[in-house]
C-alpha cells in the first residue's frame, strides 16, 4: 500500500491524534514516517491490509484493543535508563528532599514514593538504595516504592532486577558491590532491595490513579522524568492534575529539566535549587519553606543587589555578643539543649534493638549524627552560634569520613557568620575534601574572598561553580557584579544574559530560594533593567 494512497495524510493525522489521546505521546513531524512503518508492521501481524480497519481496532473498547495498545506502546516508547541518572537531581534528593521527608515522617516511619515512567526499573531501585543509605533502621520503616511504565516489556524486565554493566555508568563501585552480585555477564540486584519496589503497568493518561490495586494515594514524592518531553500539552495538564490530587500536602514532584515550562502547575509550588527545579504540593502557597530550604543569611547587605538570599545579613564580622542581638523572642538555650538530649535519647532507644554488626553500628552512628545536625541547624537559625558549633563538632566526631561534608560545611557557615574567616575557609576546604563537586563551600569561599578584596580568587571560585553546575543562576549574577566593579561591562552583560536565558526556561512563578525569594518573573525584570538598552 502506498503512503499517498490508502495510507493518506488525513488518516495519519487521525492515528496521531488517537495515539495522543490514548497515551499522551506527541509524534513529531520527523517521526511520522517511522510511525507509519510501525503501524504497517502491526497490521501485518494481524493480517490487516486496510489501515482504517487497524485504526478502528485501536479505537474500539475491547480486550483485544487493550492488548494491541500494549503492543503498540512498546514500539512507540524508548527504554533508556541507568542507575542514579542525573547526578545533580540525585544530589538534591540525597541532601535536601529525602532528609526533609524522613524527618517529617520520623514518628510514623512511613514513606510513599512513586517513580512514574520508570522504564526498566533503574530509577526506583536507585531510590530504594538511597533510602537504605539514608535511614539507619530502614527495615523498621513502612516504605512503599512504586515503579510504573506504559511499556509492559520494560516492567517485566524491571521486576527481574538484572542489568548489564552499561546501567552502572554513574554508580559508585562500592554501591554496586554492596547491592549487586555478578552472575555470568549480568549484575543481579540483591533480593532485599528488589523486594522493596512494586512494579505496575500503568498508562498515566488513561488510567485513574485512585485504583486501590495500585496503591497510588498520599504520595510523598513523585519522580516523573523524561516523560512529559514526549507528551502533548493537554496530556501534560491532565497528568499534572492527577499528580496534584495524588501528592500529600508538602509532597514533591520532580521532573526532568524544563519539562514543565509554560505549564499551569496548579497547587504545585516551584522551588529552584542549584541542582534542579522541584515542585511542592501546597494547599496554601503562602505556607513556609521546608526544613532544608531556609538557611540563615550570612553575607553582608552593603553590596549592589546581588539578589541572593544566602547572602545579605548585617551581622557578618560582628563579635559573638553583638551577633546574638535581641533574644527575648527566642527559645532559651537550656530548653533547646534539653530537647536535643531528649531527641538523641529517643533515637538511641529506637536503635537499641538493632544488631551490632559493623553495618548496623555505622547506621546507629548515622542516626546520632543526623539528630545532632538537626539540633545544630536549629541553634544556628536562632543565632546560638557557640552551641551550634558544639553540636556540629559532636556530629563530626561521630560521622564516618565519607559523611562529614555537612558537619564541615555547617561549621564553615557559622564561622563566616561570626566573621572568623580563617576558620570558615578551613572548614570549607575540609568539606571539599569530602565532596570536591559540591558548590556550597565554593560559594562561601567566593564571598569571603570578595569581602577580603581578593577579586581574582572570588572569580575563580564562581567560575568553578559554573563548571560544576552550568545552570547556577546566582553564580552568573555574582560574576556579573564583580565584572561591573572591574569596569568590564561587556563581560558583566554576558553573565547576566546567560542567567536570563536560564531563567526563561523556568516556570515564571517559581520561587528562587537563594535569590531573596523572588519569583523567576521578578528576577527577569530586575536583570532586564541591568542590561544595556538596545539602540
Amino acid at each position: 500500500m502506498s503512503f499517498t494512497g490508502e495510507f493518506n495524510q488525513a488518516l495519519l493525522e487521525r492515528f496521531i491524534q488517537l495515539i495522543a489521546t490514548h497515551t499522551g505521546l506527541h509524534i513529531r513531524p520527523e517521526e511520522r514516517e517511522a510511525l507509519t512503518q510501525k503501524i504497517r508492521l502491526r497490521m501485518k501481524l494481524f493480517n490487516i491490509s486496510v489501515p482504517e480497519i487497524y485504526y478502528l481496532l485501536l479505537k474500539d473498547s475491547s480486550p483485544q484493543s487493550d492488548d494491541e495498545w500494549q503492543e503498540l506502546a512498546i514500539s512507540l516508547t524508548v527504554c533508556e535508563s541507568y542507575f542514579f541518572r542525573d547526578k545533580g537531581q540525585f544530589s538534591l534528593l540525597r541532601h535536601k528532599i529525602l532528609p526533609e521527608l524522613i524527618a517529617a515522617q520520623k514518628y510514623t516511619k512511613t514513606l510513599r514514593i512513586w517513580s512514574a515512567g520508570c522504564s526498566t526499573g533503574e530509577e526506583p531501585y536507585s531510590l530504594a538504595i538511597l533510602l537504605n543509605e539514608l535511614i539507619p533502621d530502614c527495615d523498621r520503616w513502612n516504605i512503599f516504592i512504586l515503579g510504573t511504565d506504559i511499556n509492559q516489556n520494560a516492567i517485566e524486565q524491571a521486576r527481574q532486577g538484572v542489568y548489564s554493566s552499561w546501567s552502572f555508568r554513574l554508580l559508585e563501585s562500592q554501591l554496586k558491590d554492596r547491592y549487586f552480585f555478578l552472575k555470568g555477564d549480568k549484575w543481579h540486584l540483591n533480593k532485599d532491595i528488589r523486594e522493596r519496589v512494586i512494579f505496575r503497568n500503568i498508562n498515566l493518561v488513561k488510567e485513574q490513579f485512585d485504583n486501590s490495586a495500585y496503591g497510588i494515594k498520599t504520595i510523598d514524592l513523585i519522580i516523573c522524568r523524561n516523560v512529559f518531553v514526549y507528551f502533548e500539552k493537554p496530556a501534560i495538564s491532565l497528568v499534572l492534575n492527577k499528580f496534584n490530587n495524588t501528592l500529600k500536602l508538602g509532597g514533591y514532584l520532580l521532573t526532568a529539566h524544563s519539562e514543565l515550562q509554560g505549564q499551569d502547575i496548579g497547587l504545585l509550588e516551584a522551588k529552584l535549587f542549584p541542582e534542579s527545579v522541584i515542585y511542592q504540593r501546597r494547599e496554601n502557597l503562602e505556607l513556609g519553606a521546608g526544613l532544608w530550604e531556609s538557611k540563615p543569611s550570612i553575607y553582608p547587605e552593603t553590596r549592589e543587589p546581588i539578589l541572593c538570599s544566602s547572602a545579605p545579613a548585617n551581622n557578618l564580622g560582628m563579635n559573638f555578643e553583638q551577633s546574638i542581638g535581641n533574644t527575648s523572642q527566642l527559645m532559651k538555650p537550656e530548653i533547646l539543649l534539653q530537647e536535643a538530649a531528649e531527641k538523641i535519647n529517643n533515637t538511641a532507644k529506637d536503635l537499641s534493638n538493632l544488631s551490632v554488626s559493623k553495618l548496623k553500628e555505622e547506621k546507629i552512628n548515622d542516626a546520632a549524627v543526623t539528630t545532632l545536625l538537626l539540633e545544630a541547624e536549629a541553634l544556628f537559625k536562632k543565632k546560638f552560634y557557640a552551641l551550634a558549633i558544639e553540636k556540629a563538632e559532636q556530629a563530626l566526631a561521630l560521622a564516618l569520613e565519607s559523611k562529614q561534608f555537612y558537619p564541615y560545611h555547617l561549621q564553615a557557615e557559622i564561622y563566616a557568620n561570626l566573621g572568623k574567616y580563617d576558620k570558615a575557609i578551613h572548614y570549607c576546604q575540609m568539606a571539599l575534601k569530602v565532596n570536591p563537586l559540591a558548590e556550597e563551600p565554593l560559594y562561601l569561599l567566593a564571598h569571603i574572598a570578595d569581602e577580603r578584596g581578593d577579586i581574582n580568587a572570588a572569580k575563580s571560585f564562581l567560575k568553578k561553580i559554573i563548571y560544576l553546575v552550568p545552570y547556577c543562576i546566582y553564580a552568573y549574577l555574582e560574576l556579573g557584579y564583580i565584572y561591573d566593579k572591574e569596569g568590564e561591562a561587556i563581560k558583566a552583560t554576558k553573565m547576566r544574559t546567560v542567567a536570563l536565558e536560564i531563567l526563561q526556561k523556568l516556570p515564571f512563578k517559581a520561587t528562587l530560594e537563594k535569590l531573596d525569594n523572588l519569583t523567576v518573573e521578578e528576577l527577569i525584570a530586575k536583570i532586564n533593567k541591568m542590561l544595556p538598552r538596545q539602540l
